[in-house]
Order: structure tokens, then C-alpha cells, then sequence
């Protein structure tokens, strides 16, 4: 696969439009997971008939998840099952923590609610990340495979929680792990063996600040972390100011 192949890029005027749309995405994915989910293998324990997926935060997110609650018409959300890509270890309720916009600016509006998931950061990073793994587990079964993933990108090329020069980056045995301090707190993530054995990536990338990253993403630039993110299938929706005149 080349690289050019390994990203859907859709480009949209500006942030609002492209956060906009890749709610439209998502929910369109998580409907054609419920459709195929009677169908699915149920050798490793995951449940039947449910859709899964994961939600980063970050600044960026927050018009996205507002926007879901709208789109037309929703997925079942009775029969999903919300992750949380990665949380800082803050207390609860703390507005640092991205469990506090998931649950404000969507989990709050949908009827009924996404059977919530969350990271268990109170615990502390390194044992809330194995908490965090073996809930995974329970839910979505051994060798857990998400339907859905979405991803932000930093202006570092890091996503999720996997940052540069982090140990996170190294762990391959666990679908989850702590991190080092990054930007004031310690983080629980999503490793990357979870995040290539999803369905598929839908990435919200915005902002003039995010070119060189997005640039770096789409040439396949294995100095990102962002760039080590492979799995079936990846959707980066981008809005015209994060987008370099090349990479257009």
C-alpha cells in the first residue's frame, strides 16, 4: 500500500465544517458497524450486536462531539460502547480531564447515552492503565478490535497520548500504558497495537499550527508518532488552514 493510499483526505473550508463532518463520519461508521455486528465472530468473548469507539481529547474535539448529538439520523447508541483514547491523571471533575467534554458536550445530549467506558485515572497512570486494559478486554474481548477510533494531531505529531521520546511508544504486550509527564500531567493511552487493530482512524485535524504535522502524516514520516498509526482503514478530515498547498 502506498502512502498515498493509506489516507482518505477530506478537506473542508473551515473548522466548524470539518469538525461538522467528522461527526457525520463517525456516526455513519458506527451505524454500519451495528448493521454488521450480528454478524461478527464471537470466538473472543466480545459481546454481540453492539458497535465500539474510542474519543481523544483536546481542544480540537470539542465542535466535533457537539456536533455529533445532530447528525441525521443517529447510530443506536443504546448499543455502543464509548472509549476514551487516552485522559490525563487529574482529579474527577478537574476541566483538564477529556472525560469532562466527551461526557458535556455529547454523552449529556444523546438519548439514550453510549455505554460509557472510562479511564480510571483516579487509580493513579500505571494501574489505572492496567484497569483500563483489562475493562478493554472484558468488553470487547482478547485481541480487542475497535470499530471506531478517532484521533486528534498534535502540532509535535504526537496522537492519543503517544508523544515523542515517550516509553508508551515502546509497548507492543498491552493494549494500554501510562506515560511520562507531558504538558503538566501524566497521561493514561491507547497503545498502538489497540489503535492498528481498529476497523478504521478518523482523524480531526484543524488549525494553521497543525500543517507541518498533517504534512508529516500524510508523506508517511516515521519521525511523528502519529506516522506509526496503521490499521484498516484512516479518514484524516482537515479544514484548509491545516493543509499545505502540496499536500492539497
Amino acid at each position: 500500500m502506498t502512502t498515498a493510499d493509506r489516507h482518505e483526505l477530506r478537506v473542508l473550508p473551515t473548522a466548524a465544517e470539518a469538525a461538522t463532518e467528522a461527526a457525520r463520519i463517525i456516526c455513519e461508521l458506527l451505524a454500519a458497524a451495528l448493521i454488521a455486528a450480528p454478524e461478527q465472530d464471537l470466538a473472543s468473548g466480545a459481546q454481540a450486536g453492539r458497535a465500539s469507539v474510542a474519543f481523544s481529547g483536546g481542544t480540537s474535539p470539542k465542535m466535533m462531539l457537539a456536533a455529533m448529538s445532530e447528525v441525521r439520523p443517529q447510530p443506536d447508541w443504546a448499543c455502543v460502547d464509548v472509549f476514551q483514547v487516552d485522559e490525563r491523571v487529574a482529579p474527577e471533575g478537574d476541566p483538564s480531564r477529556n472525560l469532562v467534554d466527551l461526557q458535556h458536550e455529547l454523552l449529556n445530549h444523546l438519548n439514550p447515552q453510549g455505554l460509557l467506558h472510562r479511564i480510571p485515572v483516579e487509580a493513579g497512570a500505571a494501574q489505572a492503565a492496567v484497569k483500563y486494559a483489562d475493562s478493554i478486554s472484558r468488553v470487547l474481548g482478547s485481541s480487542a478490535q475497535l470499530d471506531v477510533v478517532h484521533l486528534g494531531l498534535g502540532n509535535d505529531g504526537h496522537c492519543a497520548s503517544l508523544v515523542p521520546g515517550d516509553q508508551a511508544l515502546l509497548v507492543m504486550d498491552s493494549d494500554t500504558s501510562a506515560t511520562a509527564k507531558y504538558q503538566g500531567h501524566e497521561r493514561v493511552t491507547m497503545t498502538y497495537p489497540l489503535l492498528n487493530r481498529s476497523s478504521c482512524v478518523v482523524w480531526l485535524v484543524t488549525g494553521e499550527s497543525k500543517r507541518d504535522a498533517l504534512s508529516a502524516l500524510l508523506s508517511d514520516d516515521p519521525k511523528i508518532p502519529a506516522s506509526h498509526v496503521r490499521c484498516k482503514r484512516s479518514i484524516i478530515v482537515a479544514d484548509q488552514s491545516a493543509v499545505s498547498g502540496a499536500d492539497r
